[in-house]
């Protein structure tokens, strides 16, 4: 019998065990009771995947034929970059240091999290030559940063002749210098947990 913990999602196999009684959870080691309707997520997921015959897209969650290279929906390359949703299911992932999808069990590939080289080297560049103004925020998607950072530097730059111009430089200065030194070295991370290295 599968039964989901409440707690923390994960999906628990045990035999022998009535509607009613309490258990703890192997993974949370919070106790729950069993539910009369305790039947797993998994089943339900793999087979709505299957139903179309293909999978989903890690980067946006949009099914995909089973054979494509790129997805319509987003156009990232369906077998590179970060894990955002589950190829399996299409679940959302939560936790970016998750090994496995908490809906489905599938487990994530061991290129979660990281990016290859091509994947590295434009967000590379462009914190080298637009990192002031923070063109490689818009590249990686965190938006609220990159407006942040574009109008402090705009400002910075616009304001600079005025006293209160040199606060602002300074400080986009210096938050341009970290994400680079941070991207150089490969340890740089977006906020959704997305690790961009070049190994």
């Amino acid at each position: 019998m599968n039964i989901t913990c409440p707690h923390c999602n994960t999906t628990l196999e045990i035999d022998g065990v009535e509607p009613g009684t309490t258990i703890q959870c192997l993974a949370c080691s919070k106790s729950f009771a069993v539910q009369e309707n305790a039947a797993p997520k998994v089943k339900i997921a793999v087979a709505q995947a299957q139903d179309f015959g293909g999978k989903y897209c890690r980067s946006c969650g949009a099914k995909i034929p089973p054979n494509a290279a790129v997805c319509l929906s987003c156009g990232c390359n369906v077998n590179q970059g970060f894990y955002s949703y589950c190829e399996t299911c299409g679940t959302k992932r939560v936790n970016p240091n998750a090994v496995v999808c908490m809906n489905c069990g599938s487990k994530f590939q061991s290129s979660m999290g990281s990016s290859n080289f091509s994947e590295w080297l434009t967000p590379f560049l462009l914190c080298l030559f637009l990192g002031y103004f923070g063109g490689h925020l818009f590249y990686t998607k965190e938006t609220k940063s990159a407006i942040i950072r574009l109008l402090i530097g705009i400002f910075g730059v616009i304001l600079s002749p005025v006293f209160i111009g040199i606060p602002l430089a300074l400080t986009a200065s210096i938050w341009h210098l970290i994400d680079f030194i941070r991207l150089a070295c490969g340890t740089y991370k977006t906020s959704d947990g997305r690790l961009i290295s070049y190994k």
